[in-house]
């Protein structure tokens, strides 16, 4: 069984979950000899890809950042070699159509669907979205990262179920628990972008209303971009900072809490990140987020800044935190990037038979 990936995201993330995700994978796949594996890297501007096993990707050339013109000369590049590809499965590694190679089964993974949840009006996404529609429109098979996704996606478009199925992601191995003497400090972390589906204004709120929080603790953004006028709360303290997976280790192994209010996610792999180095987890319950978190989560109503600071208080001011319940470290092992490998697997020679 030979297997295909596109260059598409390689081109757009210098880094990324999508980027990360397709390596991952290729690369155990490849290690298992579970299938012949070639990942079409293109002219890319990924560090993912860029460090990975040089032979899954032996059409790739690194460059230190994007040009103009990047997309569309890959594009032609891919479209001219498809005509004489051999593969056997074509995974898409985004949402724009391209040639896929003569007789090559079409897959696609769906991440979230964000888009056609919150920028369905918004004139920027018609485009893509129309394009996402005609990629999934023309996929033998569909991937999703959660059962969650999965009924998104057959909500939102007019797809069989039987050729829709679900792969967890994983979280990297760097996340894991520090030293036993490590200790924890006084800080709220809230993790990656601040968009406005990803609620950290009612963090904020909850944050500057009630004294226990404001007094004792900060906020600490890691990533996401520096704060702006309107995110930083009018008592306490609140400070960003940005690094790498080893930095985010060490946070999430030193916060008091790591504070996930998003309204939506496709997975929420810091949830797992977090989990994995046994911080404690406060989090919304909408989504896929009890999926990934399970019974090792402090829930809260993600609409309600007393139900936040109730959940906050649980946790930071009688140490009921979710993550002392039995089973952790069997529930965070269960989220591998060598089941994914696998499930992906399966799902290829099921679509060949």
């Amino acid at each position: 069984m030979k297997v295909l990936y596109d260059h598409q995201a390689f081109v757009l993330q210098s880094n990324g979950g999508i980027s990360r995700y397709i390596v991952e994978v290729a690369s155990r796949i490849k290690a298992f000899e579970l299938a012949e594996v070639t990942v079409f890297g293109g002219l890319h501007v990924n560090n993912h890809l860029r460090y990975a096993e040089k032979s899954i990707s032996p059409f790739g050339f690194y460059f230190n950042r994007p040009w103009r013109g990047q997309r569309l000369i890959n594009d032609l590049i891919w479209n001219l070699g498809a005509l004489s590809a051999s593969a056997d499965i074509y995974h898409a590694t985004y949402y724009h159509p391209l040639t896929p190679p003569r007789g090559a089964k079409v897959f696609l993974t769906v991440h979230d669907l964000i888009d056609e949840k919150f920028r369905r009006d918004d004139p920027r996404y018609v485009s893509l979205l129309k394009r996402k529609a005609k990629v999934i429109s023309d996929s033998d098979f569909i991937l999703c990262n959660s059962n969650s996704t999965r009924r998104d996606l057959l909500d939102y478009y007019q797809v069989s179920a039987e050729k829709v199925g679900v792969t967890h992601l994983a979280a990297s191995e760097v996340f894991r628990p520090a030293r036993p003497d490590t200790e924890r400090r006084n800080f709220l972390l809230f993790v990656g972008s601040r968009a406005s589906y990803k609620n950290y204004t009612l963090l904020r709120q909850a944050y500057e209303s009630f004294d226990f929080l404001y007094k004792e603790y900060e906020i600490l953004c890691f990533g996401g971009g520096p704060l702006v006028a309107n995110e930083i709360p009018c008592r306490g303290v609140a400070r960003h900072m940005t690094g790498n997976d080893e930095d985010l280790a060490r946070l999430y192994n030193e916060a008091a809490v790591f504070v996930y209010p998003s309204i939506y996610e496709g997975f929420g792999i810091p949830v797992l990140e977090a989990l994995r180095c046994n911080c404690p987890v406060v989090s919304g319950s909408t989504s896929s987020l009890p999926e990934v978190g399970g019974n090792f989560v402090n829930y809260f109503d993600c609409m309600s800044i007393e139900s936040l600071a109730e959940v906050l208080e649980s946790v930071l001011k009688l140490g009921n935190a979710a993550t002392m319940n039995d089973g952790l470290f069997d529930w965070t092992n269960s989220f591998s990037w060598d089941a994914c490998a696998k499930a992906t697997t399966v799902f290829y020679r099921k679509v060949l038979s």
